[in-house]
């Protein structure tokens, strides 16, 4: 779904408490964000910048598969 919130510029103080970012093994085909998809993986709670990006989150959802 849209974010109203930006990952990249925003701390973890002002974070919506109802996204997580997922961290896949392979890429994930664009899809539209009302399409389901089912993933599955570790979780990961607490804040984290991603080095790579500056994304920033609360939870995460890493080693992630889908279907």
């Amino acid at each position: 779904m849209p974010m109203a919130t930006c990952p990249f510029c925003e701390t973890e103080a002002e974070w919506p408490n109802d996204i997580i970012a997922v961290y896949t093994k392979r890429v994930v085909e664009v899809r539209p964000f009302n399409v389901k998809i089912v993933t599955s993986g570790v979780l990961e709670l607490g804040a984290y910048t991603d080095p790579a990006t500056g994304f920033v989150s609360m939870m995460r959802l890493v080693d992630a598969t889908y279907g």
